[in-house]
């Protein structure tokens, strides 16, 4: 019985450790509340067509059964952050177990210990200007992404294509800023594992689905919302949040 703890143990230690700071990270800047600017892309959805950044606010809908109160944004929120918490925990520990000597483990977990309570690092989701931010959900899905891609072959690939259609559809930028790692760790891949056809082959297709549906959202898309006014009041009513007209204006008018 304690040779199988203690191999669990080692099996999870770093993983646990980066885990419980996170938390502690998390809990020692996180708000109580979500900016009504962000709050607002939670109620915009798919009710009139495909809009940018609806993806998010049509899934919470279906998931809170349209029930759009402030509590159920926050626990959505809340929990999407955790997974995040624990994906990042388990990259991190990844990390870690690449290196082989003892030394430069210890090194390298003090690093990223630093790095998670720097301002530049991934914890600025934590606090109130960006809790809650789409981006939570693009890094959300990369994660997975890095995983799925620890060994690559053309279905895996097929599989990241489509789930980063669904990070265009959260949110548009994702080709600019959280794209090309995905692109730079496909490459690597490829350059450690030797170059396969079916991987080249699935890297095009990656790429080609994003460049195409990015493209789709940002220039070719027709959104058919009504007038402002209208549609500003038709969100007040579906919800007792405080949303931001201002943030629904710099979106979509």
């Amino acid at each position: 019985m304690k040779d199988f703890i203690k191999k669990v143990w080692d099996e999870v230690k770093y993983e646990l450790m980066f885990f419980v700071i996170l938390l502690f990270r998390f809990f020692s800047i996180f708000p109580k509340a979500i900016s009504p600017w962000i709050a607002t892309g939670y109620i915009c959805n798919y009710k009139y067509g495909i809009i940018p950044r609806g993806f998010i606010g049509t899934i919470f809908k279906f998931i809170s059964n349209n029930n759009l109160t402030p509590k159920n944004v926050y626990t959505f929120v809340y929990i999407n952050t955790c997974i995040f918490m624990v994906l990042f925990a388990f990259l991190m520990g990844y990390l870690v177990r690449k290196i082989k000597s003892g030394v430069g483990r210890n090194v390298c977990v003090l690093l990223l210990v630093v790095y998670i309570f720097m301002p530049f690092s991934l914890t600025y989701l934590f606090r109130y200007a960006n809790y809650g931010r789409m981006d939570l959900y693009l890094y959300t899905i990369t994660l997975i992404q890095f995983f799925i891609l620890r060994q690559p072959n053309f279905l895996k690939m097929i599989i990241v294509t489509f789930l980063s259609i669904i990070c265009v559809l959260i949110h548009e930028a994702y080709m600019f800023f959280v794209f090309p790692i995905l692109v730079i760790l496909v490459l690597y891949r490829m350059l450690k594992n030797g170059f396969k056809k079916n991987i080249l082959f699935g890297l095009v297709i990656l790429i080609t689905g994003v460049v195409l549906s990015t493209c789709y959202i940002k220039f070719s898309l027709e959104i058919k919302l009504p007038e402002i006014n209208t549609y500003f009041a038709e969100l007040n009513n579906s919800t007792n949040m405080v949303i931001d007209k201002n943030a629904i204006i710099y979106e979509y008018y």
